[in-house]
C-alpha cells in the first residue's frame, strides 16, 4: 500500500517565505497527499499574496484573528487525509527529495510512528550553513537508544512526520502553550509508547534570521509559563528519562534565567538535579545561580 503523506505549513504575515515553503512541498521527486497552508492571522491574507499557480497547488485554510501556532497546527491536521502528517514552519524548506527519503524510511522502519530529518541550517545574512545530520539507524530499529534521544532533542517541529492516528491518539498540540509545544508532543507520543526514529537523508533548510517566529512572539512572562507547565505536565516521564530530561530542562531553565525568572530557573534546576544527581552540569549551574542570586 502505498505512503499518504500530507504537509501542514503554519504561516503569519511572511508571503515570501511562505511561498518558498510551498514551493519546497510541491516540488517533489514524490509528489506529498496534499498541502495544506494555516494562515493564522495575517493582515493580508496569505492567499491574496501567492502567485495564483502557486496557490492552485495547496488548500489554504484562514484564521482572521490568530489563534496561535499550536492550534494553526491541530486546524491542519484536523482536514489532512493522508495516513502521514509532516510540519513545515514557513520560514524552513524541505529538499526535493524530502517526501521520498520519508517514504523510505517509513517502509524500511515499519514499527516507528514518528520521524525526524537532517537539518541544514542557513544563516539568512551571510548565506553561511551547517549540517546537523540524524544518527544512521539499521532496519529494524526497536528502541531509542541514547545517542537516538540526544539527536531527537536537537530538533524541532519543523519536518518532523507523524503518523496521524498517533497525532490523534494524543489529542495533537497542547494549544495552551506557545512555546515547547513540539517537547511537549514529543513527550507524550513517547510516553504512549510510539517509537520515533530519525529519517538521515531526508533534510529540512532551517533559515536562521532576526525575524519573529510564530512560535516566539509572545511576552517572555507567557513563554515563561509555557516551559513550566510543559515540564510539570511530563515529570513524571522525565524522571523516567533522564537523557530527555537534561537535555530538555537545562535549556528550559536556562531560558528562564536568562529571561529574568531567576526564582522559576532555580525550581527547574533542583527539580532536574534530583533527576540527574551526578551531571555536573546540572549542579555547576545550580551552584552559580545560587551564588547569583545570594549576591543580587
Amino acid at each position: 500500500m502505498p505512503t499518504s503523506i500530507d504537509v501542514i505549513i503554519t504561516t503569519k504575515n511572511r508571503p515570501v517565505y511562505v511561498a518558498e515553503a510551498i514551493e519546497s512541498a510541491v516540488n517533489q521527486t514524490s509528489p506529498a497527499n496534499s498541502i495544506i497552508v494555516v494562515d493564522d492571522g495575517s493582515d493580508t491574507p496569505i492567499a491574496d499574496q501567492l502567485d495564483p499557480e502557486l496557490a492552485k497547488r495547496c488548500t489554504v485554510i484562514r484564521n482572521e484573528r490568530s489563534a496561535g501556532v499550536s492550534a494553526a497546527r491541530n486546524q491542519g491536521a484536523n482536514i489532512a487525509t493522508a495516513q502521514w502528517i509532516v510540519f513545515l514552519d514557513d520560514d524552513d524548506w524541505i529538499d526535493r527529495d524530502f517526501i521520498q527519503c520519508i517514504e523510505h524510511t517509513i517502509n524500511e522502519h515499519s514499527t516507528a510512528k514518528f520521524f525526524w530529518p537532517s537539518r541544514l541550517m542557513v544563516r539568512e545574512t551571510t548565506g553561511e550553513t551547517r549540517t546537523r545530520k540524524t544518527p544512521v539507524v539499521a532496519a529494524g530499529t526497536e528502541m531509542l537508544t541514547t545517542e537516538l534521544m540526544v539527536s531527537l532533542m536537537e530538533t524541532g517541529c519543523s519536518g518532523t512526520t507523524v503518523h496521524k492516528s498517533a497525532f490523534e491518539s494524543v489529542e495533537g498540540f497542547d494549544e495552551s502553550l506557545i512555546v515547547s509545544e513540539d517537547r511537549d508532543l514529543t513527550f507524550r507520543l513517547l510516553a504512549a509508547g510510539y517509537l520515533a526514529l530519525p529519517a538521515q537523508k531526508a533534510v529540512i533548510n532551517i533559515r536562521v534570521h532576526e525575524g519573529p517566529r510564530l512560535s516566539s512572539s509572545e511576552k517572555g512572562e507567557l513563554q515563561a509559563k509555557s516551559d513550566l507547565k510543559t515540564i510539570e505536565k511530563n515529570l513524571d516521564f522525565l524522571r523516567k528519562h533522564p537523557v530527555l530530561a537534561e537535555k530538555f530542562m537545562g535549556r528550559a531553565a536556562k531560558r528562564l534565567w536568562e529571561r529574568n525568572h531567576q526564582r522559576e530557573a532555580q525550581y527547574v534546576i533542583k527539580l532536574l538535579a534530583g533527576i540527574c544527581p551526578f551531571s555536573i552540569r546540572v549542579r555547576q549551574r545550580q551552584l552559580k545561580w545560587l551564588i547569583a542570586s545570594a549576591f543580587s
